[in-house]
């Protein structure tokens, strides 16, 4: 597995062994929000009505938008008419009127920050998490992390803990997601290890279909407070980094 970052302008289509990632704040200026309102699809826009608060409207409102102006932008198209159909696990995918593209994406988005994934043919997974506290670390690891893992993490001091147990789930998480099969095919089944860098290793997986040689797993800076990681099918990939600015 090879590991490389470069930073250059997006193509329409990521070449072959590349994936981009994006990243942007979900905070702009009425003007940018409601334009990306306007993008969204009457389902989306009555997920975003069925929030409570206003911040997560707006917050899930630009999420979305940007997801349809960056697939828009790749494939050289109008983004209002782009559907999507969903997995079980509900992991989106292209649908009309590009169903026939190689174009693989994925979100995510945690405490006012989005992460995207887009390659050509391999699929992705993503995800990210704000390092927040009011979270029983040690509690969840045990109930669902793999056997050993719980043990490890509690033999660390509790700031570094912290880090590592959000560390953990989203480099879990973005592999299931990757799979298709989301957080519900179970963190257990899953086993990570650090490599050199910031690549990653599948040192356990009982995930049906899923060959950890077939995989590249690594870990993304993108910004202070947060962790991240990306997941391709693919043993080698390049990642292309990119930020959003309103």
């Amino acid at each position: 597995m090879t590991y490389d970052v470069v930073e250059r302008p997006p193509m329409n289509v990521p070449a072959p062994g590349e994936t981009h990632v994006w990243s942007a704040v979900l905070s702009a200026p009425a003007s940018a929000l409601a334009y990306c309102a306007g993008l969204l699809s009457p389902d989306e826009a009555a997920r975003a009505a069925r929030f409570y608060f206003a911040a997560d409207r707006e917050r899930f409102t630009l999420a979305r938008g940007l997801l349809r102006l960056l697939l828009g932008t790749y494939l050289g198209a109008d983004p209002r008419p782009i559907t999507f159909s969903y997995s079980t696990a509900g992991k989106p995918s292209i649908e009309q009127p590009f169903a026939g593209l190689p174009l693989r994406f994925n979100l995510a988005h945690s405490g006012g920050r989005a992460v995207y994934a887009l390659a050509r043919g391999p699929a992705v997974g993503i995800d990210i998490e704000r390092l927040r506290d009011g979270v029983d670390c040690d509690d969840l690891a045990r109930r669902f992390f793999a056997p050993g893992e719980d043990e490890a993490l509690a033999r660390l001091p509790a700031r570094p803990r912290r880090r590592a147990f959000f560390e953990t789930w989203t480099r879990k998480e973005a592999l299931l997601k990757a799979t298709g099969g989301g957080i519900a095919a179970g963190l257990d089944r899953l086993a990570i290890g650090r490599g050199p860098g910031p690549r990653l290793v599948i040192e356990r997986c009982a995930l049906p279909g899923v060959d950890p040689l077939a995989w590249s797993l690594v870990d993304l800076s993108i910004a202070r407070g947060f962790v991240a990681a990306l997941a391709v099918e693919s043993p080698a990939v390049k990642v292309v980094r990119r930020s959003w600015r309103w």
